[in-house]
């Protein structure tokens, strides 16, 4: 006879829509439903990083002087799909740094010069599929954000 290993799966909804999965060999939690988007904390590490992938694509693709770097992410959601995507509101804005310095942006202090100063409203969706190492800014719409009042009172009908 021929041993067969099987794998026991169970299905638990709780009222707020976190899933429980449990296996024979352990529990697993996801607070996310495969493929539904749902509201994440803009503090969430993971968010975070997403963030600074979508300023490291900004600076690649501007022909601007000066980096840019993330100031705030005002709205973030998160969806799994194979691996997990970030979608979020951020503002970014420029620094005193040069892209022709090799430098850490955590180090770059934000540009405080009247003609220089630049903020930009982003709207970006990135692809992180952990286990192959892959981070992707599949979308990625900025706009200029001529003072805070602005950023604070505006509303994204996307997030």
């Amino acid at each position: 006879m021929i041993p067969v290993r099987v794998t026991l799966l169970l299905f638990v909804w709780f009222k707020n829509d976190f899933m429980v999965t449990s296996h024979v060999q352990g529990l697993q939690m996801s607070a996310v439903d495969p493929g539904y988007p749902k509201k994440i904390s803009t503090n969430d590490v993971h968010v975070k990083a997403a963030a600074r992938a979508t300023v490291y694509k900004y600076n690649n693709m501007s022909n601007d002087k000066f980096l840019f770097k993330e100031t705030e992410i005002q709205r973030a959601m998160i969806q799994v799909v194979k691996g997990t995507k970030y979608m979020l509101l951020t503002k970014i804005e420029r620094t005193v740094c040069t892209k022709r310095e090799s430098t850490n942006l955590d180090k770059c202090q934000i540009q405080n010069d009247n003609p220089l100063k630049k903020a930009l409203k982003c709207y970006s969706e990135v692809w992180n599929i952990a286990w192959v190492g892959i981070v992707k800014v599949l979308v990625l719409q900025c706009t200029e954000t001529h003072n805070s009042h602005l950023w604070n009172s505006s509303r994204s009908s996307v997030l």
